[in-house]
């Protein structure tokens, strides 16, 4: 049975928040995912929708884009989010 998953193949860290741009979870929760309980995975998934808000929010402003790893979409090279 497959896991589901909020996969976006968009695989890049936004360095302001720790999370990933395409599906809002942090490095350590993607990398965990397969491990995590059913219920640790459906309450992670729970909280990408603020998630996403959030890290959408500042990059309205202007020059605010500048923190973000530029990869190509479907990489699964994550940028280093220190």
């Amino acid at each position: 049975m497959a896991i589901e998953s909020p996969c976006t193949q968009i695989c890049t860290i936004d360095r302001s928040s720790g999370l990933c741009l395409g599906c809002a979870r942090s490095i350590e929760e993607i990398a965990g995912w397969a491990s995590f309980s059913a219920e640790g995975r459906r309450t992670i998934m729970t909280e990408l929708e603020a998630r996403r808000q959030a890290m959408a929010a500042p990059a309205q402003q202007p020059g605010s884009g500048s923190d973000r790893q530029d990869q190509r979409p479907g990489s699964a090279v994550f940028a280093n989010a220190s």
